[in-house]
C-alpha cells in the first residue's frame, strides 16, 4: 500500500522548516541524495516530504525506482528538477523473478498475495488479487548504486509491498552511509512468505540502525463489519510505514554533515526532539550554538 500518511507528514513539515533557516543563516549548505524506491505517485499532487530539499537545498537528488517503464518514461518527462526515475526492480541480488500483477497496481509483488486471508477483509482482497503472473529482472541496490556511480545515499523511502527486507540485504554496502530510513512494513501476512515487520527491525539493527516510530497504522475491518460507513477502517491493523534511524548511541560516529542531514530529515517527520539531539552532537564537536539557536525558534511564540 502507498504512503496514506504523507499528507500528515506534509503538514508537520510545513508547520517548521526551522532548521532550514538556520542552516542557511550560518552557511550550512548541504547536498541529500535520496532513494524513493516503489515510486508510482498516487495522484498528480502526490508528493513526498522530503522532495522539499531539492530546491531549498540545490544539488540535491531523488532517485526514484518503479517496475513500469512506461509509467516511468512519463514521469521523467514531467518531473521537476533533481528526481529521476528509472524503470528497474530492485530485489536482494541479480536475478529473474516472477512478479505478481495486482488487480490494484500499486499492490503488485515479488510475492503471492496471501489471497484467502486478504478475502476475510473489506476491499483487501479486490486489491491484492493477481491479474498476470511475469518474468522480471532484479538487481540488488549495490549493484545498481555502482554501475550508476553513486558513492552515497544518505535516505531511503521504500514501499514495495513486501520485499522491503529484500532490498535491504541487498544493499549492505549502500546502507553504511544512509542516516534514515522509512519503510513499509506488514504486521500481517498480506504476501506469503513476506518477511513481517519484526523481520526487517531484526536485521536493520544488526546494520546499525534502530526503530524510531510509526507514520500512523494502516488496516481494515473484518466483514460484515462496517465501522462509521468506512470500509477502510483500520480495525485490524496490517501495515504501516516505519521509520529507522542511526542508533542513538552511537550518532558520535557520524559525521558532521550526516548529522545536519539526520536533523533535517528528522524534522521533516516531525521527530523535533532527535532534531535537537542530532545539532547538541554537532555543537559538542564545534562548540557551536546550533541545538540552542534551534531550541530557541521552536519555543519561541510566533
Amino acid at each position: 500500500m502507498r504512503a496514506f500518511f504523507m499528507w500528515i507528514m506534509f503538514a508537520q513539515y510545513m508547520m517548521s522548516s526551522m532548521l532550514e533557516e538556520i542552516l542557511k543563516d550560518k552557511g550550512v549548505n548541504l547536498k541529500l541524495t535520496m532513494l524513493e524506491v516503489g515510486a508510482i505517485p498516487l495522484g498528480s499532487d502526490a508528493k513526498e516530504p522530503f522532495h522539499h530539499f531539492l530546491t531549498t537545498f540545490p544539488g540535491s537528488r531523488v532517485i526514484a525506482f518503479e517496475v513500469d517503464k512506461e509509467e516511468c518514461d512519463r514521469l521523467n518527462k514531467i518531473a521537476p528538477p533533481g528526481i529521476e526515475f528509472h524503470a528497474q526492480a530492485l530485489g536482494r541480488a541479480e536475478e529473474t523473478r516472477d512478479f505478481y500483477v495486482a488487480a490494484a497496481p500499486m499492490c503488485s509483488s515479488l510475492y503471492p498475495p496471501n489471497q484467502e486471508y486478504c478475502d476475510l477483509f473489506h476491499s483487501l482482497g479486490e486489491l491484492v488479487r493477481t491479474t498476470k503472473k511475469i518474468k522480471i529482472d532484479t538487481v540488488s541496490l549495490d549493484h545498481f548504486a555502482h554501475s550508476a556511480g553513486i558513492s552515497n545515499v544518505d535516505f531511503i523511502k521504500i514501499d514495495i509491498q513486501g520485499a522491503e527486507l529484500e532490498f535491504f540485504q541487498g544493499g549492505q554496502k549502500t546502507l553504511q552511509n544512509v542516516v534514515a530510513i522509512v519503510t513499509e512494513v506488514e504486521f500481517e501476512p498480506i504476501y506469503v512468505g513476506q518477511p513481517l515487520y519484526e523481520d526487517v527491525t531484526v536485521y536493520l539493527r544488526a546494520e546499525g540502525f534502530s526503530f524510531h516510530k510509526f507514520l500512523g497504522v494502516a488496516g481494515r475491518a473484518l466483514k460484515p463489519i462496517v465501522y462509521n460507513n468506512n470500509v477502510n477502517a483500520p480495525q485490524q491493523h496490517l501495515w504501516t510505514d516505519a521509520v529507522y534511524v542511526r542508533n542513538l548511541m552511537t550518532l558520535d560516529r557520524l559525521s558532521d554533515e550526516q548529522l545536519f542531514k539526520l536533523a533535517l530529515l528528522m524534522e521533516t517527520y516531525g521527530s523535533f526532539d532527535l532534531t535537537h539531539f542530532a545539532l547538541s552532537h554537532i555543537d559538542k564537536r564545534r562548540k557551536s550554538d546550533f541545538a540552542a539557536t534551534y531550541l530557541k525558534r521552536a519555543t519561541t511564540p510566533k
